[in-house]
């Protein structure tokens, strides 16, 4: 058996909570959902902003509501910078605090190996963090676009890394 998560307070409850207020609908229907993650629940990879951005997709094919760009600019101050990322079919870079979307013109196929240190950190927590150290430092968010993924981040880092560090220390030297 896996983990557990709490019925009321993830980010798939949160998903159908806010397409019920943004579409004003009262006759709520109940799905019985089976989640199977096969990511570590607070690993950062966007597990839960992936899960609320397929609950949402479906709740629209189900009631069969269009998705407005007022939806969509109201999802990420509520839902995660994240989820706008999810709910789209392609490849793309993430600018900003996740409103910004391109579309990747290439990519090639790579084999990373992704280490997990068993130390949760909130995601959200990490994106204000970011935008503070953005503020203070005037960060420019502005590269070349049409460069291999891989060389971008050879040459830029991630960009969340300084955050997560001053959250959570001891995380530093695993990095």
């Amino acid at each position: 058996a896996g983990q557990k998560i709490e019925i009321e307070n993830n980010s798939i409850s949160e998903a159908i909570s806010f397409f019920y207020r943004f579409h004003k609908i009262n006759k709520r229907k109940f799905f019985k959902i089976q989640l199977i993650k096969n990511i570590p629940i607070a690993a950062g990879l966007g597990g839960g902003s992936s899960n609320a951005a397929r609950i949402l997709c479906f709740l629209h094919d189900y009631y069969q509501q269009p998705v407005t760009k007022l939806e969509l600019d109201s999802i990420l101050p509520v839902l995660g910078a994240d989820v706008l990322f999810f709910c789209n079919k392609f490849s793309r870079f993430v600018g900003g605090y996740g409103e910004s979307l391109l579309k990747a013109s290439k990519y090639k196929e790579y084999h990373l190996l992704l280490v997990n240190p068993n130390i949760a950190i909130s995601t959200k927590e990490v994106y204000h963090k970011f935008v503070k150290i953005c503020y203070e430092k005037e960060i420019s968010s502005k590269f070349d676009y049409n460069k291999d993924p891989l060389d971008l981040i050879m040459l830029h880092g991630n960009d969340l890394l300084d955050a997560a560090n001053i959250i959570c220390p001891e995380v530093k030297p695993l990095l």
